[in-house]
This record gives C-alpha cells, structure tokens and sequence, in this order.
C-alpha cells in the first residue's frame, strides 16, 4: 500500500511543477525580458541610472552603445550622452566659479575654499577634453537631421541654483551635507538646462518638462548642435589663459564649436555673438600657443 501511495504522489508532484513554470512562462502580461549585452539592456539601464540621479552611471551604459555598429538606439544614445556630459561640465564649473566667490570674500579661511576650486575645476577642465573627443566622434557617426530625445525629464530637476550655494559664494565654509547637497543640485541643474535649451525652452524648466511629456521628442539638429557649440565653447574657456590651461586643448575645443556651428541655422543676436567669441577665443589660444 505504502508503495502504491509513493508511485501515486509522484505524477501529481510532476503535474504541479509543470504547471507552475507554465504560469512563469506563458502567464506574464508585462513585456519580455531585455537580454544582458545588448543595446536594448544598455539603454535601459541608462535610464535607470539617470533616474536615480547616477549620472557617471547612465554615461558609462551609453557608452556602450555609441561604441557598437550603429543600431536602432544609437542616435538616441548620442543625444542622451552629450546631453549628460554638457549638464557635468556646467555644474563643476559653476561649481568652481562659486567656491572661487567664497574664496575672495572669506580672507580669514580661504583653504576649504581653494581645495574645492581646483577639485571642481579641474574635474570640469579633464571632462572638457574628452567631451570635445567624444563630439568628434558624434560627427563622425553620420547623425540625421533630426536629433531623438527619448529619456525623460529629470523628476526634480530645476534651473534654480541650490540655496548651500549662496552661503558658500559668500565665504560661509559649508558642512560635508552641503558641499554634498550643492554638488549634486548644481550638475542636475546642469543637466536641466542643456535639456531646456535643446528643447526650446532656454532656462525655464516648466516650459522643458512641458515639451517632454510625449516621447521621443525630435527637434532639428540645428537645435541639438547650438548646444554643443556653447558646451565646447565652456569647455574651452577652461583651458584659456585666465585659467592657465593647456593652449591645445583650447584650440581643439574652439574648433570643434566651430565645427558644431557648421550645422546651425539660427543667425540671431546670441548665435552672432557666439560666433564672435568662438573666433577671439581660438586667436587667443593660437596666441597663446606661439
């Protein structure tokens, strides 16, 4: 009998297992799984990263996908990516330029101060030289005439500057939660506002979010390259005499805004203004080289 009861559990065992991965398998509504290595599981986890705030992150994953043969989510990628990098070097060097403020007027103790002009300054002027490589390398891969923004607006992101930096711009030394705090809310500020700009909507962030509620988002490429012109030429002015940078670095920058400025179609006052000062800035750094 014990033997006969054994032989019975058996098969009915096997029949639940069975249907349980079946329910697995084929009970499931949701999408399927994104396969790990492929731009689709790449993208994906950009936007996760981005999402949390991780910048450095979500560059590190598009990376992945602008260095593959070009595929369905490499233009989305090239934006995502240059966007982010442009928001990085605003943020450190407003960073930079903030604590040089604190500096001037905290003449008591100006050391904390120093120590953070020259981290985050010197972080901006090493992102600037591989963000002028890596706009070559945009160039290079044969972008359409629209350019795909496709990840969303930051969940809080603002043009305002955070309110640590006030006190620090007039020589209060922060606490370790404020250099924190104002070091992640100025490059989030820098990622809002290359986004509002490429979307048409300058430094209002209302008016950004607004025009990033449907996606993709495809504005003219025209749009996309002024930004990358005003990023270089920032970059650029990293590496000027005033900042004692490196004069090669200078005219590689300039050039390549120059570059970025062949595809704008804009000939309003700022876009003349900017042309103008692309044109000082590479005779100062031809000057500068000898």
């Amino acid at each position: 009998m014990l033997m006969s009861s054994r032989f019975i559990l058996k098969p009915a065992t096997a029949i639940l297992a069975a249907a349980a991965l079946c329910l697995l398998a084929c009970g499931s509504d949701g999408p399927p799984a994104v396969r790990t290595g492929t731009p689709p599981y790449y993208w994906q986890s950009a936007k996760d990263a981005y999402a949390k705030g991780d910048f450095p992150k979500a560059i590190d994953w598009l990376d992945k996908i602008t260095k593959l043969n070009k595929n369905e989510y490499s233009e989305r990628a090239w934006a995502f990516r240059l966007l982010i990098g442009s928001g990085l070097i605003t943020g450190y060097k407003e960073l930079a330029e903030n604590y040089e403020y604190g500096q001037r007027s905290s003449k008591d103790n100006p050391t904390p101060f120093i120590k953070k002009v020259t981290e985050y300054r010197g972080a901006a002027s090493r992102m600037a030289l591989q963000y002028g490589e890596l706009y070559g390398e945009y160039d290079k891969s044969s972008p359409g005439p629209e350019t795909v923004i496709d990840f969303p607006f930051p969940a809080a992101g603002t043009t305002s500057k955070p309110p640590q930096l006030g006190e620090i711009a007039q020589g209060r030394v922060p606490s370790e939660d404020a250099v924190a705090a104002a070091q992640s809310g100025m490059i989030a500020r820098g990622v809002v506002l290359g986004i509002c700009e490429t979307a048409g909507a300058k430094d209002d962030a209302a008016k950004g979010r607004a025009a990033m509620q449907t996606l993709p988002l495809k504005i003219p490429r025209s749009a996309f390259e002024l930004v990358m012109a005003k990023t270089l030429f920032a970059a650029a002015q990293l590496h000027n005499g005033k900042n004692q940078g490196n004069p090669a670095v200078q005219e590689f920058l300039v050039k390549q805004a120059l570059k970025a400025m062949g595809s704008v179609t804009d000939t309003g006052k700022d876009t003349k203004e900017l042309k103008a000062n692309l044109d000082k800035e590479l005779k100062d750094a031809v000057k500068r080289k000898g």
